[in-house]
Order: structure tokens, then sequence, then C-alpha cells
């Protein structure tokens, strides 16, 4: 039996959500540093819960029982879902990939262009100023690189990325601005929930003129990965 074998699933989600202890913990951690496909296959886990967490971040809870999901129309809605989870999923692990790629942005994204299909989102959720640089620089390297080839590139930004598209707060508000104006293929996009939660806080954000907004950075993922689009997130 592999060390992947020897554990099962309800061990390895305990795991990634901090319920598991003692020896049991010990014996996993040795496996793993042991076993680079239980690695992966951890870290895989680990990479889907955050995903589950970004798509239900300030979610509430329903207030009535939800409906019941039955005769075909309702298995076809189930299986769009269960479609849009598994192009998440694969645009996730892409993004993760190239996150922690040590090469330009611009040169991680055009390995992954399709032939004939320039067009990528590039997924900023922290307030961080070298992720700032390296996602302005990247989109403007891109759409100067493929002007002549209908290049489309969607920055989007959630969380902590918010502060990139604040002109309250945004070290980078007039270039951000510019860079709108020069390419009309580029757009900057800011997600409602995560808008919606500074609110809550008390915190009204301004963003820079002609940001667009769109409902959240899960379902627009999801809609630009249908299309064909790439996806990075930086």
């Amino acid at each position: 039996m592999s060390a992947h074998e020897e554990f099962s699933n309800n061990t390895l989600h305990a795991f990634v959500d901090g319920q598991l202890q003692g020896d049991e913990r010990k014996k996993l951690l040795s496996a793993m540093e042991a076993d680079a496909d239980l690695r992966e296959h951890v870290c895989a886990l680990r990479r889907t819960k955050e995903w589950v967490n970004l798509a239900f971040e300030g979610a509430q809870a329903p207030q009535h029982p939800l409906p019941t999901i039955s005769g075909t129309a309702g298995w076809s809605r189930l299986a769009g879902l269960a479609a849009s989870l598994l192009l998440l999923a694969s645009g996730f692990l892409l993004g993760w990939m190239a996150s922690s790629a040590d090469e330009p942005l611009h040169t991680v994204v055009q390995r992954q262009l399709e032939p004939g299909n320039h067009k990528v989102v590039l997924h900023i959720d922290r307030s961080d100023k070298a992720r700032f640089d390296e996602v302005l620089d990247g989109a403007e390297e891109l759409l100067r690189d493929y002007r002549d080839k209908g290049m489309e590139v969607d920055v989007l930004a959630n969380a902590g990325g918010i502060d990139l598209l604040r002109a309250d707060v945004s070290p980078y508000a007039q270039r951000v601005a510019r860079m709108m104006r020069d390419y009309e293929n580029l757009h900057f996009i800011a997600c409602t929930n995560s808008l919606l939660r500074l609110r809550e806080k008390g915190i009204q954000p301004l963003l820079i003129d002609n940001t667009q907004q769109d409902s959240t950075a899960v379902e627009h993922i999801i809609h630009r990965l249908q299309q064909g689009w790439a996806y990075i997130r930086v």
C-alpha cells in the first residue's frame, strides 16, 4: 500500500482543516515528507478549500430551505455547476503555479495562451505593492506584444486586491486610469462582494473612473474560463 492509499480522504480533509492532532498528524506529516504524490494531493485539497472559501466570502445563510433539485432541468443545472467547478479548479491550479513562478508574469501568460485566443484574466487578491507592480507591468507588456492579435486582458481584483482600484488609496490610480485610456482591450474589474464587505465595515471605497464591477470574483473567472480565456492568479 502506498502512503497515499494509507490515509482516508476524511483524514486528509481533517488535516487541511487543522483538525488532525497528535500522533495521527505526525504520522501524516512524516508520510508527506517521503511521498511527493501525497504532498501534491494534500496541496490540491488545500487549494480547493481556499477556492471554496473565496466563492462564499460574505455569503449569508439561506432563510428558507433550499429547493429540491428534481427533473431534467434541475439535473441540468447541477451538471452545469459541476462543469463550472471543474473549470474553476483547473484554472486555479494554473494560477497557483504561475504565482510562484520565478519569471516575469507576461512570459508565464504567453505559455498558457491558446493559439489564436489571446485572452487572459489576471487575478489579484492581496494588497501588495510588489504584486500590483507585477500585474500592471505584465498587463502592459502583453497588450504591447499582442496589440495586433486581439489581446484582451481582464485585471480582476477582490479582497485586499481591491486597493489597487481604489482612487482613495491606490498608489497607482493615475497609472491605472492612463492604461484604461491607452488600451481599449484592458478592463479593470472589482468584485462587488469585496466592495460590500468594505461598506459593512464603514468604509466607502471610491473606485478609479471606468472600473467595472462584477458580482463575485469566482463567477467572473468561471465565465471567462467557459469562454476559453487563460487565467493567472498573481
